[in-house]
């Protein structure tokens, strides 16, 4: 299966790989720094001399990085800046293990062998762009080979060309294992995308529902009071629906919602929310718009609505409340000051807009 992304699902699908990797980070954070610790007593039995000073203060070094990374990776805000990290981290940790086999005397290639094993293997576990692991355990099997080769005297060949098709292997198996793994991960991103896209999405009209402006208002309204930047909220009623439901039957009424609803969706921007609030209400949420703004869209889409030729051939009309965001307020209070407004369009004849009107709390 090829994981074709277009730009948008690829950010999405980073932020989903980045919440899935984190837990996973951190328990392998924790391991390597105390294992890179660990190391320090077959180093110390085989090194001595001035290099045990400075071995001492790499594994210091690095475990301390490793450990302080765990308050780095939670403000990383993309997959790909996690993935440099951790990547840097995994080229030092090959870079260590190379210096510190150069600076045994009398190396055991077996054993060392089984160090670059655990290097590519953790390589393979911890999330990260696929072709950068594939890089990382290519990288790390030919330097150890090459190495080898260079200081091991009495390394034969049987030996040696052994450890290179073991650390072949290694790296395909694991280069396998990372790319099913992302596979599968990609199948639940799109599963659970599309779970929740249905949750959200209002079943005749193909728009939001209650749900999806629950979930945009909480960010927006946060965003626009933090920085100061104006909000406003749209509540529209589609004028006379039940008299259409009652006269050309509901397939008819809701042919009319639809094509309204895709009227609206037209009409806004893409970060403007739309979504079906009621039978025959609608809800236009509109971040860093003014009030002003606000009614000259709404004036748009009301002529866009009573000049549009709807397939039931009948005239449609909407009524508008529009209301402004204030330091404090809720989508409650908001969405009760726009409803009061619409009444009030109502009342004074509809296919008109009102704007705020004040409700008691």
């Amino acid at each position: 299966m090829t994981i074709l992304l277009t730009t948008k699902t690829r950010g999405a699908f980073g932020d989903y790989r980045m919440a899935a990797s984190l837990p996973i980070y951190r328990i392998f954070a924790v391991f390597i720094s105390a294992f890179n610790m660990l190391l320090l007593i077959p180093d110390l039995m085989n090194i001595s001399g001035q290099s045990v000073w400075l071995l001492i203060a790499v594994r210091v070094v690095y475990s301390a990085v490793v450990l302080s990374s765990l308050f780095w990776i939670v403000r990383l805000e993309t997959f790909f800046t996690r993935s440099i990290l951790t990547s840097v981290l995994e080229v030092i940790a090959v870079i260590i293990f190379l210096f510190v086999f150069r600076l045994y005397p009398q190396a055991d290639f077996l054993i060392q062998m089984m160090g670059v094993m655990a290097i590519i293997l953790v390589t393979f576990i911890v999330p990260n762009i696929w072709i950068i692991s594939v890089g990382i355990s290519v990288l790390a099997a030919a330097g150890f080979l090459l190495l080898a080769k260079m200081s091991i005297s009495e390394l034969g060949p049987n030996y040696f060309y052994a450890g290179m098709v073991y650390l072949a292997f290694e790296i395909v198996v694991g280069a396998a294992y990372s790319l099913s793994f992302l596979r599968y991960q990609y199948r639940e991103f799109v599963a659970k995308t599309e779970l929740e896209r249905i949750y959200s999405t209002d079943p005749l009209t193909k728009i939001g529902n209650r749900l999806k402006l629950e979930e945009e208002a909480n960010k927006w309204l946060a965003f626009c009071e933090k920085d100061n930047q104006p909000l406003c909220l749209a509540l529209l009623d589609v004028d006379n629906l039940k008299q259409i439901n009652d006269n050309h039957g509901h397939l008819v009424g809701d042919t009319v919602l639809y094509e309204t609803a895709q009227i609206l969706r037209s009409k806004l921007r893409k970060k403007d929310i739309c979504v079906r609030w009621g039978g025959d209400e609608f809800i236009l949420l509109l971040p860093c718009m003014s009030v002003d703004q606000a009614h000259k869209l709404a004036m748009e889409i009301k002529d866009e609505i009573t000049s549009y030729e709807f397939s039931a051939r009948l005239d449609i009309s909407c009524s508008f409340g529009i209301t402004q965001m204030q330091r404090g307020q809720s989508l409650e209070q908001l969405i009760a000051q726009a409803d009061a407004s619409m009444y009030l369009a109502k009342a004074h004849g509809k296919n008109t807009i009102e704007v705020g009107v004040e409700v008691s709390s």
